[in-house]
């Protein structure tokens, strides 16, 4: 605002506020009632069932935008220049705070949100849970919604160019301008634990609930090779995600000593540096498989098939040097063995195309170590 300008204001006594910008999209009559039909969806469902979900990004080169001088002159500061880092943040929240948190170092697809939908999200979900998410489009995933209805809960999506309507959006304002403000420049900085609060900000800092999952993985493989290993306890602490739990209006009183209670059936048990040996042993006993696994069980009989050199060479373990020549089946049906499986009472079969020998059984030219460098059917097998 001109200088003119804001001295009539403040004489009038209006303050100067930053505009609030949306795009011009969501000005259309099918976007405006969209959103009409979103609201009183939402108004019309109880509020402990809602559940907001959305992801953000930050990196190992943010710095507050602004500063002052006592001088009154511009501020120099240096931050990474081609050196930074970004990780991705995945959140979900409720009335009662952060349900399901998890960070990776890479942008998120169709892979990464689904791993996070069913080992971090789904385990947190209640019967008749609505979880409220943006458009993108690894959120569109038919899987997605499968997985979340398995659990009693449905996808409500949000109307185009309307992240207004996600509250979530409030909480990853106040991570960045924690890190900002701290000027965090390693993945372990930025996840550090926050300053234990003082007393006169126990009343309006919330909490972070004792049974919120949280998860790093460095890279997408890791995250879909190791999602079910969910670390706990210390890490539901970390500064990150209590600064995420800033949008709730809940209390850190007693969040120190959360009083015990009875341990119920999951399909995901947490163990916090506080158990005892008897309530660990406890938890242990009362893991309930997951529906996939459920699924899987059903089928009461699965059959793998290793076939590799060491079938020819009559041993157990092979050391991975074998000459690609000594796999060549003369007298192979891969038919009887199905028809064997089958009388066995089989419901799946599982073939093993390269174990720990590491030959592969299809041919590659990534690879001297394949099919392709054996004589079964002159390297065409």
């Amino acid at each position: 605002m001109h200088r003119a300008g804001s001295e009539r204001a403040q004489a009038d006594g209006r303050a100067t506020e930053k505009k609030s910008l949306h795009a011009t999209e969501r000005d259309t009559e099918a976007n405006r009632q969209k959103r009409e039909q979103f609201i009183e969806r939402i108004r019309s469902t109880p509020p402990e069932h809602l559940i907001f979900l959305d992801e953000s990004g930050v990196t190992t080169s943010m710095t507050r935008v602004y500063g002052r001088r006592a001088d009154g002159r511009r501020i120099h500061e240096a931050t990474p220049g081609t050196h930074w880092k970004i990780l991705t943040i995945l959140g979900a929240m409720r009335l009662r705070g952060i349900v399901a948190a998890m960070t990776i170092e890479e942008a998120t697809d169709a892979d990464i949100f689904l791993a996070y939908v069913e080992d971090i999200l789904c385990p947190t979900l209640e019967i008749g849970d609505v979880v409220v998410m943006d458009n993108l489009s690894s959120h569109k995933v038919s899987r997605v919604s499968e997985l979340i209805a398995v659990r009693g809960a449905e996808v409500l999506y949000l109307p185009p160019y309307s992240p207004d309507l996600n509250p979530i959006e409030k909480a990853w304002s106040k991570i960045k301008q924690y890190l900002r403000s701290t000027r965090a420049r390693r993945r372990r900085t930025s996840t550090a634990p926050l300053p234990k609060p003082s007393n006169s900000s126990l009343q309006i800092m919330p909490r972070l609930g004792s049974g919120t999952p949280y998860q790093h993985y460095s890279n997408c493989r890791n995250a879909l090779m190791k999602a079910s290993s969910t670390r706990f306890g210390v890490a539901f602490s970390t500064g990150l995600f209590l600064i995420l739990s800033l949008a709730h209006g809940q209390s850190l009183a007693n969040a120190n000593n959360p009083a015990p209670g009875p341990i119920e059936y999951s399909t995901l048990q947490q163990i916090s540096g506080d158990d005892s040996s008897a309530a660990i042993a406890e938890k242990a006993a009362k893991v309930l498989p997951r529906p996939n696994q459920t699924e899987w069980m059903r089928l009461e009989r699965t059959f793998f098939i290793h076939f590799g050199p060491n079938t020819f060479r009559s041993v157990e373990w092979g050391n991975g040097r074998e000459d690609p020549s000594v796999f060549n089946p003369t007298e192979l049906d891969a038919d009887q063995w199905v028809r064997a499986i089958k009388e066995a009472g089989g419901k799946m079969v599982v073939l093993v195309c390269k174990h720990h020998d590491g030959l592969s059984l299809w041919p590659t030219r990534y690879s001297n170590h394949s099919v392709a460098a054996s004589p079964w059917r002159g390297g065409m097998g």
